[in-house]
């Protein structure tokens, strides 16, 4: 099993290297959105400690060291592919950490925070001889991940997931929908408001098979798969349904699985692997609780605030609140740019954009910018994010930039750039146009060589 699961991740860190990696200039280059090295040169100004941003960037932030950490991050999950062993963690974690740190707005993803979070677990697992403690990380970071989700949807403000008014509008809000999403989202609101509950009961009651027999536990292993592939063919979400899968393992024991994929050797573990694999789950186990409730309660005693700054900017132990609540309107912006007196739509590759377009399947690979814009819709009437505005800068500017965010090249010589904002919902799945649009607000035009301290004003 521990050598599977070693295998497995390494196959999914890999995608994630490459994913960000085919887009690590574009967000934080040079000459990307947010640019990393004028925030480090900033951060020095301020003295700001490599322990609160612990990030290899501090000692270069150069192109060259960009690409290069992505590529050794992918070199590294690579060998561990092929050799099943522990440690390319050794190199993969801090260099994921590394670019998350870089990468700012566009790594705050739940995933991200997963992935570091299995990475760490994963140190301790041998895949030869594990330890009863190592096997125990993973499978109560499955529980963290459900249970505390759950927690998040049944503290929903709002209360759609007790009322059951969360699936009538997620299909059509979710970042990235994919193709089925429209069928679904067209199901009778009685089955709507049955899947809502469904879920709080598959988050909050079904991963506790864990603890229980084995019968009870493949019951959970079926439940919380088939719950996954329903994400997997109604969403994009990067690598997280795989990554999530992979945790799904550790409800099954050694015996269910063909020995080639992975049983564990005979021999026992050393003692001093049992005793470092028991103080890792003890000190793990314990943050992961203070980080639980600090996220989840109203506790806010100045102790644990403390312990909180020390271990929080490592990022292995997170809490995880998937869709708390879930937004009722899917607004998304959409950039214009003039030429002369014509106004010409920037499609973005995996945004709805123009109606009659289909729904994009990009999993596991995440395009970061298109998602991280659906945010911005959620706040259409808020200052713009600096990443936005920069956006705007480099298509007056260098539109060859940022060309490849669109699905036609943006015009060398712009007059202005204007970001407008539509509502869409799903039409009916018999119609041959997939949404309808309708706009509800324009942000002022960004004139090109307007000054941008005025821009960002707006």
């Amino acid at each position: 099993m521990a050598r599977l699961f070693l295998r497995g991740l390494a196959l999914v860190s890999l995608i994630a290297w490459l994913s960000m990696g085919s887009q690590i200039l574009l967000l934080v280059g040079s000459h990307g959105l947010l640019p990393i090295a004028p925030l480090l040169d900033e951060a020095r100004r301020q003295h700001v400690a490599m322990r609160t941003a612990p990030t290899l960037f501090w000692w270069s932030a150069s192109d060259t060291m960009l690409i290069g950490a992505c590529a050794l991050g992918a070199a590294s999950a690579l060998y561990g592919l092929l050799y099943a062993s522990r440690v390319w963690l050794i190199v993969s974690l801090p260099l994921y950490l590394s670019v998350c740190i870089a990468a700012q707005d566009f790594c705050g993803f739940q995933w991200d925070l997963l992935l570091l979070e299995t990475s760490f677990v994963a140190l301790f697992l041998d895949p030869q001889r594990p330890t009863l403690a190592a096997l125990w990380m993973p499978r109560l970071l499955l529980v963290k991940l459900y249970v505390e989700s759950g927690i998040a949807k049944a503290q929903s403000p709002i209360g759609d997931w007790f009322s059951g008014s969360a699936m009538v509008s997620y299909f059509e809000t979710a970042p990235l929908p994919m193709p089925l999403a429209r069928w679904l989202h067209a199901l009778p609101l009685g089955v709507l408001h049955w899947m809502a509950w469904l879920t709080l009961f598959i988050e909050l009651v079904v991963p506790l098979c864990v603890f229980g027999s084995r019968p009870l536990r493949r019951f959970a292993f079926i439940v919380l798969t088939g719950f996954q592939l329903m994400n997997v063919v109604t969403a994009n979400y990067g690598f997280f349904v795989p990554l999530t899968l992979l945790l799904h393992l550790f409800l099954l024991d050694d015996d269910a699985l063909p020995s080639w994929l992975g049983r564990a050797d005979a021999e026992p573990p050393s003692r001093r692997a049992r005793i470092t694999s028991t103080i890792a789950l003890a000190v793990w186990g314990s943050l992961s609780l203070v980080e639980g409730l600090l996220t989840f309660t109203a506790i806010e005693w100045a102790p644990l605030l403390a312990l909180h700054d020390v271990y929080a900017p490592l990022r292995v132990v997170n809490a995880y609140h998937l869709f708390g609540a879930v937004t009722t309107e899917r607004i998304e912006p959409t950039f214009f740019v003039r030429v002369g007196q014509t106004w010409t739509e920037l499609a973005l590759h995996d945004k709805p954009g123009p109606v009659e377009r289909s729904l994009p399947i990009v999993q596991p690979h995440q395009p970061r910018v298109d998602f991280q814009l659906w945010f911005n819709g959620l706040r259409a009437g808020d200052r713009l994010p600096r990443y936005v505005v920069n956006l705007e800068d480099a298509l007056c500017s260098e539109p060859s930039r940022v060309a490849s965010l669109f699905t036609t090249a943006p015009p060398e010589h712009a007059d202005a750039i204007q970001i407008r904002y539509a509502r869409y919902h799903f039409t009916s799945p018999k119609e041959k146009v997939l949404w309808t649009r309708a706009w509800i607000h324009s942000r002022p035009e960004h004139l090109c060589g307007d000054d941008v301290e005025e821009t960002t004003r707006r």
